[in-house]
Order: structure tokens, then C-alpha cells, then sequence
């Protein structure tokens, strides 16, 4: 649905988009989580978006920046259920900023790790 300049999404319209799934370790949960949700490539061609980077913004106002290039490649999701459940606010949801980090060693970095905004709220592209 648009909002003005805005576009807003309810679950179910992100999952309309088509999902995406991986199972990986992270910093902040124990194992290795199966994560599932829509690639944040797909989100932004679906709106046409342009720009240089993505600023997230979390319900507790952590912000964080994405860069646009490489988005399909980096293979992030905004993951909306973990281990087939949806996740809570008290447990990092409703959506977390996800990597395929157990899939793709280069991403285990400090760098990609401060992308993963969980609690997510808002994304603005720049």
C-alpha cells in the first residue's frame, strides 16, 4: 500500500514477494536458525527503489546503513519467521535484517554484522 512518498507492507504482502530461506550461525542466537523471508534485492526492485544505501531503522532506534550494490549477491533477507515461526518483538522480531553468513564466509565480518538490524521498522533509501 503507498503512503505519500511512502510505501508500507503488512507480512503478507512482503511474503507475496516470494521468500528465501537459509539456515546459519549468528552472533546473537545460539546454533545455526532456519531464517525465512523476502530478499531485501527483490523489495527494492519491486519498488523501484534508487539510491546509493538503505538506512534501517529499528523499533529501539538503532540505525544502520546498507549499501544498495551488491544487495542480491550479499543475499540479505528481512527474515520474518525463524525456524518456521514468526518471531516476536520480545525476540528480535517482527523482522531481522539477515545474512547468509554460514553460506558465504566473507560476510563474517563486523561490517556485515551491524547490518542486521533486528525489530525492524523502517527502511529509507538514500
Amino acid at each position: 500500500m503507498n503512503d505519500g512518498c511512502d510505501a508500507v507492507f503488512d507480512m503478507d504482502m512482503l511474503d507475496a514477494l516470494g521468500t528465501r530461506s537459509f539456515a546459519t550461525a549468528t552472533p546473537w542466537t545460539d546454533g545455526a536458525p532456519f531464517w525465512e523471508g523476502v530478499p531485501l534485492s527483490v523489495l527494492m526492485e519491486h519498488l523501484g527503489a534508487e539510491g546509493t544505501a538503505i538506512r534501517a531503522t529499528a523499533l529501539n532506534d538503532y540505525v544502520t546503513e546498507l549499501p544498495m550494490d551488491g544487495l542480491a549477491e550479499d543475499g540479505a533477507i528481512l527474515a520474518m519467521r525463524r525456524n518456521g515461526r514468526p518471531m516476536p518483538v520480545a525476540d528480535k522480531g517482527p523482522i531481522f535484517i539477515m545474512y547468509p553468513f554460514d553460506q558465504r564466509e566473507e560476510l563474517k565480518r563486523q561490517e556485515v554484522f551491524s547490518r542486521c538490524a533486528w525489530q525492524l521498522a523502517r527502511l529509507d533509501v538514500l
